[in-house]
């Protein structure tokens, strides 16, 4: 009787350890489900969070960048730039007066030379006028040397004009011929009523023998 009363205390403790080892299992189970499904919802909450801030980023507007391209108005002036050549001056347009050259001879007849002569003549001239006069130009045939004066020759003044006649530029058809040679005078005055230049000629007669 008392070892069956000993066998049952026995398996009523053994059954209780195993109950409360169960106890603690599923206490431990629990417990560590419960951790599990709050990891899961901790993990759940920053993933929708982590979405709501994917989401919301991606619904803001990128802000659009706006480039304004001024077009700088260029304004161009023209200027128009004058050519400078090597033209003589224009003519000096008398005022109250004009100057008159008056020559002791304006003609002169070199008659028979040789080729290799230089016969040569001075015209001179007195301004006759009442202006002062200035010599612009003076011309002639390449076979003619010419000199003149070159300063201002005032009323009542002398001035010559000399040209030299060199037979050995002379062309041939010019030999054994009578030539007239002309020496032309341009002032850089103007004639007030015409408006043109005042000019004078003179000439001079010449004949080559060979």
């Amino acid at each position: 009787m008392k070892a069956f009363i000993l066998k049952t205390v026995f398996v009523l403790c053994l059954m209780g350890v195993v109950g409360v080892s169960a106890q603690s299992t599923t206490k431990t189970t629990t417990t560590t489900t419960t951790k599990a499904k709050t990891t899961a919802t901790t993990t759940s909450k920053s993933t929708a969070t982590t979405k709501k801030t994917t989401t919301t980023a991606s619904k803001t507007p990128a802000k659009k960048t706006t480039t304004t391209t001024t077009k700088a108005k260029t304004n161009t002036e023209v200027v128009k730039v004058g050519t400078t050549t090597s033209t003589p001056p224009p003519p000096v347009n008398v005022t109250g007066g004009i100057p008159a050259m008056k020559f002791d001879k304006k003609t002169i007849d070199f008659g028979k030379i040789k080729t290799g002569d230089k016969p040569e003549v001075v015209y001179n001239f007195t301004n006759t006028g009442n202006a002062p006069l200035d010599i612009d130009i003076v011309s002639g045939c390449d076979c003619t040397e010419l000199e003149w004066t070159r300063t201002t020759v005032q009323p009542g003044e002398k001035g010559f004009v000399k040209a030299v006649f060199n037979s050995v530029k002379a062309e041939a058809e010019d030999h054994k011929k009578p030539l007239k040679k002309y020496v032309d005078i341009v002032l850089k005055q103007i004639h007030p009523k015409s408006g043109g230049p005042i000019a004078e000629s003179l000439t001079f007669d010449v004949f080559i023998v060979d």
